[in-house]
């Protein structure tokens, strides 16, 4: 989607560009000090946690969406074991939104500190 009257520019390429161009000419101490408080592993923390809160509430309430992705040997197995396919798509989502919420509280770094 377009917000401008110039092609090829929406707003990420322009928040980019102001990030990484912009903001360091103006003010290069200002930007380093920014940079040095962003630690990775938040970053990487947070992305994931919301990546696995999404797929994760997906699943919960549109299992039958995602259960032309369940390979036919794992069927299989859930049929003999006689657990429905449904029942086990929404345990996959309950799973995946515990993990969301454990990347994004950082539950195992207060735990085992």
């Amino acid at each position: 989607m377009n917000y401008f009257l110039i092609p090829g520019i929406d707003l990420p390429n322009i928040f980019i560009l102001f990030i990484f161009f912009i903001m360091p000419r103006i003010c290069s101490n200002c930007f380093m000090k920014l940079l040095a408080k962003i630690k990775p592993v938040l970053i990487l923390r947070l992305g994931l946690g919301l990546m696995y809160l999404y797929s994760g509430y997906d699943l919960f309430q549109y299992p039958k969406s995602w259960s032309q992705f369940v390979p036919s040997w794992l069927k299989d197995i859930l049929a003999t074991g006689g657990i429905d396919l449904l029942t086990f798509l929404k345990i996959q989502g309950l799973g995946e939104i515990l993990m969301a919420a454990v990347f994004v509280l950082e539950l195992p770094n207060k735990i085992w500190r």
